[in-house]
């Protein structure tokens, strides 16, 4: 039998026929190949995408929560800041989302406003600083911290 076993043999054959065909069925023809995908493909895609963004916004909600020691649940108002002004940014947080390398941090200011503008400004540092810190591979895709009014207008945003 030599070094090859009879199931070995078969699957060589199998191969070479399967190659025999393929050369013969192909030569001189052009086949079509499907370039886009499909919409269910699309949809499980979006569905996925969707989730990870989630994640995303998920972990940079905990990782402030875990900095700050506010509970599960208990909105971020609730924190008692020691400082005064714009330092006391954090209280001020109501939201994160993330989309597209962009994540988004609501704050319950009015961005016309000096101090509104301030803690803006002071609210994507100090989450860019603390997710950097982190060291979570999660933070990854994100490439902008971007401190928003309840409207969902940037007030200020921060690069990773």
């Amino acid at each position: 039998m030599g070094i090859f076993g009879i199931g070995s043999i078969r699957t060589l054959a199998c191969g070479l026929a399967a190659v025999a065909a393929l050369t013969a069925c192909g030569s001189g023809t052009k086949t079509a190949v499907p370039t886009s995908t499909s919409s269910a493909a699309r949809s499980a895609s979006a569905t996925e995408s969707a989730a990870s963004d989630a994640a995303v916004a998920t972990a940079a909600e905990n990782v402030m929560r875990d900095n700050f020691q506010i509970p599960p649940g208990q909105p971020f108002q609730m924190y008692e800041c020691q400082s005064a002004g714009a330092l006391c940014w954090v209280q001020y947080i109501t939201g994160f989302q993330f989309s597209t390398g962009l994540l988004k941090v609501t704050v319950q200011v009015d961005r016309s406003d000096p101090l509104g503008k301030e803690i803006g400004k002071n609210t994507a540092k100090g989450v860019r600083n603390f997710i950097q810190a982190d060291r979570n591979p999660i933070f990854a895709p994100v490439n902008w911290v971007v401190a928003v009014d309840g409207t969902g207008t940037d007030i200020a945003q921060e690069s990773m």
